[in-house]
C-alpha cells in the first residue's frame, strides 16, 4: 500500500491503535553507528557537530531524515495511544555492524562495547520525549532469549543476529541478515504479549523484513499483527509522501 502524506499515515495507524486493547509496540527512530575519532556516533545528523560527517549522514539513502522523522512519528503515536489508556512501548533498532570498524575473528569489539556501556538516548530523541511529556521508561529493553535484559535502550542488530544463529537458524531457513535480526525481535515482542507492532524500516530492507515477518507468523508461532512501514531517508520536504506499508 502506498501512502502519500503524513496525515494519511497517522490516520491509518491511529485507526489500527483504536482497534487493539492489548499492548502495542512501536519500532521507530532506527539509526546506524558510524566511527569518528575512535568513537561510535548515532547517524542522527541533527546531533552531529562535525560538518563533513553531518552532511554525509544527511544525504545518505537510509539515514538522512529517517531516524528523527520516524522517532517523532513513533512518539506521536505513543502519545495518542497513552491518551486512549493503552499500554504503549517504544523500541529503537540500531545498525551496529555495517559502519563499525571490524575486529579480528573472536575478538571483542571495544568500540561497540563502549557505546552500549555508556549509551544514553540521543539528545534529539530526549527532546522529542520531553516535548510530549513521555518518560524514557516507555522504551522497551532488548532481552536475551532467557528474558534477561541485554540493553535497556537499544535493540542491537548484532545481538539479534547472534540470537538467530544460536537459537533459531536450525528451524528457520532465512538467509538475508535483515530478516535474521527481525525474527528474534518479533519473537521477543510476541513472548511479552505485544499484539500490534508498528515498525518503521528503511525501504532498502523491504523484501527481507517482509519475508521475516511472514516466516515468524506462519512457522514460529508469532501471534501479533505487524505493520511494516518503509521509507527513504533522502527525502526532506516530502519525506512522508514516499511511504510503503505492508501488513501481516
Amino acid at each position: 500500500m502506498m501512502i502519500k502524506s503524513k496525515k494519511e499515515l497517522f490516520t491509518l495507524l491511529t485507526k489500527e491503535l483504536n482497534s487493539f486493547k492489548e499492548p502495542v509496540a512501536i519500532q521507530a527512530g532506527h539509526f546506524a553507528l558510524i566511527e569518528k575519532n575512535r568513537e561510535l556516533l548515532p547517524t542522527i545528523f541533527q546531533d552531529i557537530k562535525d560538518k563533513e560527517l553531518k552532511n554525509s549522514v544527511k544525504s545518505h539513502l537510509y539515514m538522512g531524515h529517517f531516524p528523527l522523522d520516524t522517532w517523532k512519528m513513533g512518539v506521536g503515536l505513543a502519545k495518542y495511544g497513552l491518551s486512549k489508556k493503552k499500554i504503549m512501548k517504544l523500541l529503537i533498532l540500531v545498525n551496529d555492524w555495517q559502519w563499525v570498524p571490524k575486529v579480528d575473528f573472536g575478538a571483542d569489539n571495544t568500540l561497540r562495547d563502549s557505546f552500549y556501556k555508556l549509551a544514553k538516548l540521543p539528545l534529539a530523541y530526549q527532546k522529542i520525549l520531553k516535548d510530549n511529556n513521555i518518560s524514557e521508561n516507555i522504551i522497551l529493553p532488548l532481552n536475551n532469549k532467557n528474558g534477561k535484559v541485554n540493553n535497556k535502550l537499544f535493540f542491537s542488530e548484532s545481538k539479534l543476529r547472534n540470537q538467530f544463529d544460536n537459537y533459531y537458524a536450525a528451524s528457520c531457513d532465512l538467509e538475508n541478515s535483515c530478516a535474521q535480526e527481525y525474527v528474534p525481535l518479533l519473537l521477543q515482542l510476541s513472548k511479552e504479549g505485544i499484539k500490534l507492532l508498528i515498525s518503521f524500516i528503511p525501504i532498502t530492507c523491504k523484501l527481507p523484513i517482509n519475508m521475516g515477518s511472514l516466516k515468524a507468523k506462519q512457522s514460529l508461532g508469532v501471534d501479533m499483527k505487524i505493520i511494516n512501514i518503509f521509507a527513504s531517508g533522502i527525502f526532506k520536504n516530502n519525506f512522508w509522501e514516499n511511504i510503503e506499508v505492508d501488513i501481516f
